[in-house]
């Protein structure tokens, strides 16, 4: 009779434990399935072409996501550190199917392939953003 008992418990733990594992698997799955993904046209990055006096390095790439602040602070998500960037100098962001670029009010400009940027502006892949003394491409991943 103990032994039954033992073999019982034994086969009621496995089966919770497997019950548990399939469990696991599905909540991962459930997160998996709900994250946002990225459009092919939408993965891009910045290519560092000319670093300008920040500590940045020509060819370095920095990964980019939807909505992206660029300036000297650091609470930017590309920190700049050019004493010609401001705190918060420009939003690189991919809204309605494209890369735009906005200048925030910056005191020596943002420009887009040599053109100042007023308002916000379609930022095409390929293009030059120039904020302070540094040079970005925007490219492809």
């Amino acid at each position: 009779m103990p032994l039954e008992l033992s073999l019982l418990g034994l086969r009621t733990a496995l089966i919770g434990l497997l019950f548990l594992f399939l469990l696991l698997v599905l909540v991962a799955v459930w997160r998996d399935l709900g994250r946002p993904r990225r459009r092919p046209e939408e993965a891009a990055c910045l290519v560092v072409v000319d670093a300008g006096p920040s500590n940045l390095v020509p060819g370095q790439v920095i990964e980019l996501g939807p909505s992206n602040s660029l300036g000297r602070s650091a609470d930017c998500a590309v920190v700049l550190e050019d004493d010609f960037v401001s705190a918060q100098h420009a939003l690189l962001a991919y809204r309605r199917g494209r890369w735009r670029l906005r200048d925030l009010g910056s005191t020596n400009g943002t420009f887009l392939n040599q053109a100042e940027v007023r308002t916000e502006v379609a930022a095409p892949l390929g293009s030059l953003i120039q904020i302070g003394r540094v040079k970005l491409r925007l490219e492809a991943v």
